[in-house]
Order: structure tokens, then C-alpha cells, then sequence
């Protein structure tokens, strides 16, 4: 099994979220909690995300 690697947000001081991308899905988990539930999601419901959080036309 392929570990993910975990990335977090250089500002958020380690007390946010870590996403990791694995084949067609991003793994979301709470980063002062790292054992508890990992969420997934499609990627392509992600990049929507990220991409309606900053308010950018999508593509």
C-alpha cells in the first residue's frame, strides 16, 4: 500500500487540515487529530471546491 503524503497550508500552523492526493481521490483529515476519519473525495469534486473557495471560473 502506497502511503499518501500529507500536505497542509504553510500559514495554518499545523491546526487545520491535511489533503493528500492518492490515484483519482484526496484524502482530507484533521491535522490535531491524525487518527480519526480520513475523508475522501473524488478529485474532480475537489479541484471544484478549491476552485469555488476562491471564487475562480472553473475549467
Amino acid at each position: 500500500m502506497i502511503e499518501p503524503l500529507w500536505l497542509s497550508a504553510s500559514a495554518s500552523g499545523a491546526t487545520c487540515v491535511e489533503v493528500a492526493v492518492i490515484a483519482d481521490f484526496a484524502l482530507v483529515r484533521d491535522s490535531k487529530d491524525r487518527e480519526r476519519l480520513t475523508l475522501q473525495i473524488s478529485l474532480s469534486a475537489w479541484k471544484s471546491f478549491l476552485w469555488g473557495l476562491h471564487g475562480w471560473e472553473s475549467q
